[in-house]
């Protein structure tokens, strides 16, 4: 799906409330104006920036960060991290399975500080997002996964020898990477 249709529903929103709390220890780094969480198909799953961002223009970056990682995908780049620098601002995305994190800054603020912070968002709301990935909206048994055509990484299951694969295939898109080298 190219876009995503931006929108929060309210099962999604009840079901996982913390996902917008989350957000909010974001504000404790200087310069951070707000952030959002994006599902792999670009659809918004929490948002905790001002009202004059509406939804439409959320649905409309959320295709756009979808559309970047397909693009790095298809240069053979899966970046967890990446930075867009304008004018007066930047937008910090940071994915991880599930789907990803998008923060918005003013030009002065402290990379180091964001990159802490938001990692440790990450960790918080990752589960959740895996889970909102994983299950369909009608309460349907979960298909498995292996990984969306954006490039997000999703667990097929919580099963940890599912989720880490076959052991000697460490080039599987799902298997996660640190510094180089495959980790479980």
């Amino acid at each position: 799906m190219i876009g995503g249709s931006g929108r929060t529903t309210a099962s999604r929103e009840t079901a996982t409330p913390d996902l917008g709390k989350s957000l909010n220890g974001l504000f404790d780094v200087n310069g951070v104006y707000g952030s959002f969480l994006l599902m792999p198909t670009g659809d918004v799953a929490a948002r905790a920036l001002p009202e004059i961002v509406d939804d439409a223009t959320l649905a409309e970056v959320g295709g756009r960060v979808v559309r970047l990682g397909e693009t790095f995908q298809t240069t053979g780049m899966s970046p967890e991290l990446c930075v867009l620098r304008f004018a007066e601002h930047k937008l910090y995305v940071k994915t991880f399975a599930g789907g990803a994190l998008c923060v918005v800054t003013g030009t002065d603020v402290s990379m180091p500080a964001l990159r802490m912070a938001a990692n440790l968002v990450a960790r918080k709301v990752a589960p959740d997002l895996v889970r909102l990935a994983t299950s369909p909206p009608g309460g349907a048994a979960p298909e498995p996964r292996r990984s969306s055509s954006s490039g997000f990484r999703v667990p097929a299951s919580d099963d940890p020898e599912d989720a880490a694969g076959d052991a000697g295939a460490s080039s599987s898109p799902a298997t996660r990477m640190y510094r180089g080298r495959p980790i479980g």
